[in-house]
């Protein structure tokens, strides 16, 4: 049962911690197996109504993580709606510390909303999102960057972020947070105690300690901060952008590379007017792929915004894939395309039409690209493919590199990490000049802020903004 603060935030945001609660957990579509998961504690009670073992003599509820086969019937009608199995997990060891019961049935939308109409039909209502790890939350069962890494790891896009995430879900980063927060806690207290009780005569903090702990904080958390950076920015696709002059093949080679006809393929030049992008996922990375428009001196007002978008485009690129083709002559587009393919922080030479007859002069591709990121290609044959995906990931895995130590820090626990060293450092400002009741101040404003990181000082806008980014079901 929720304590008397956390039951208070509870009822702001999800009502009476009481009710019982069901949720489809497993996304929308088809497939192998569907999961409604009910937790509360009417749990029991409400899947009794629904559920009827295949076996007249197995217990119900089930033993604990224990599978149970039976039928699955709406309590109105009698009706059965599928054949499942139950698993039980009773409190306070289960994932919200409540009772929860999990009904794996055979996937597709229809077979899981019917149960779950039935299970709120027995007494349950559905479940609003992330409120199943909201109650993990306030029932001790996680702290807030545990709750957030859920989060993370469901969004993960890429293995390095996914690694981190996991490893924040262990509690590595809070605990952190923790132990800071309680060591400037026991500071605190030691001079607050000198300034209530003044007539016991007890001796002030050593200021050479003070400033021991104020300085060590501070470059705890600027370590955190730094190491995040990092882990951050690792979780958003690899923006990679074809460039080049019309007719070259980028669209062929975008298509090639996607293994599929995304872009419209012609001999007109110009045919591509807008950026045309696209995922991939490869080795654990995503690669944002995007075709664009060529880059040609024309009085087309039309193909003139294209030749724009495809500059807006090369500015926000991670990665830029310059297109020649091996089979035209060199010309003052291409000198073009190599101009603005320098303002990228990575960028491959890629000579396509390598299965036609080569006329290009590649003296000024060689000048301004390394020899080893200029491939020859064919988006016609799929030759030199590969080797612009080696490129690619070589480099992506590079820039995305990071520790699986190294923290996930979003924008409200950066705000709350900034504020704290921020009231830590005026700390250390005064500490030898203003009275001691203005360094509790600082010190106050500092703890507070990190307990807003684990939740220790949780408000219901700060469970309303964390949690309405889940799904419904988690």
């Amino acid at each position: 049962m929720l304590d008397a603060v956390n039951s208070n935030i509870f009822d702001k945001r999800f009502g009476d911690p009481d009710d019982t609660i069901a949720a489809v957990a497993t996304p929308r579509g088809s497939g192998a197996v569907g999961i409604v998961r009910i937790s509360g504690p009417d749990a029991v009670s409400v899947v009794a109504k629904l559920f009827s073992p295949a076996s007249p003599s197995a217990p119900y509820p089930p033993p604990p993580r224990s599978l149970s086969l039976g039928l699955i019937s709406d309590p109105a009608s009698g009706s059965v709606i599928d054949q499942a199995l139950v698993a039980f997990f009773p409190a306070p060891n289960s994932y919200t510390g409540d009772d929860v019961l999990e009904i794996y049935c055979h996937g597709g939308s229809l077979v899981t909303r019917e149960i779950l109409s039935a299970a709120v039909s027995a007494g349950a209502r559905p479940a609003l999102n992330g409120e199943f790890t909201c109650r993990a939350f306030l029932n001790g069962k996680l702290d807030l960057t545990q709750a957030e890494s859920v989060n993370d790891i469901i969004s993960s896009r890429n293995r390095p972020f996914l690694l981190s995430a996991v490893n924040q879900l262990s509690g590595f980063f809070g605990k952190k947070i923790k132990t800071l927060r309680s060591r400037l806690v026991d500071t605190l207290a030691s001079i607050e105690v000198v300034l209530e009780y003044p007539e016991d005569n007890i001796d002030n903090p050593n200021r050479t300690a003070l400033l021991s702990v104020l300085r060590d904080s501070v470059s705890e958390l600027r370590n955190i901060m730094g190491s995040s950076a990092s882990a951050h920015i690792s979780n958003e696709p690899f923006n990679v952008v074809l460039i080049g002059k019309p007719n070259v093949g980028k669209s062929s080679l975008l298509n090639r590379m996607l293994d599929r006809d995304r872009a419209i393929v012609s001999d007109i030049p110009g045919t591509t007017r807008d950026v045309v992008s696209d995922l991939i996922s490869t080795h654990g990375l995503d690669f944002l792929i995007c075709d664009t428009a060529g880059i040609t001196k024309t009085k087309d007002i039309i193909e003139s915004i294209g030749v724009k978008k495809t500059i807006q485009a090369s500015q926000r690129a991670d990665a830029i894939i310059a297109v020649f083709d091996g089979s035209s002559d060199f010309d003052v587009n291409d000198s073009e395309t190599i101009s603005i393919a320098s303002i990228a922080p990575f960028s491959i030479a890629v000579i396509n039409k390598s299965d036609l007859a080569q006329s290009l002069n590649t003296d000024s591709i060689y000048s301004a690209f390394p020899k080893h990121r200029i491939i020859s290609a064919s988006a016609k044959t799929g030759d030199g493919i590969p080797a612009v995906y080696e490129a690619l990931l070589a480099h992506s895995e590079e820039l995305f590199s990071f520790s699986a130590d190294a923290p996930i820090i979003n924008e409200r626990n950066k705000i709350s990490l900034l504020q704290s060293i921020s009231s830590l450092e005026d700390c250390l400002l005064n500490v030898d000049s203003a009275p001691d009741d203005i360094l509790c101040v600082d010190l106050r404003a500092a703890i507070e802020q990190l307990g807003l990181i684990t939740g220790e000082n949780a408000t219901n806008d700060i469970l309303a903004s964390v949690f309405a980014n889940f799904c419904v079901g988690k």
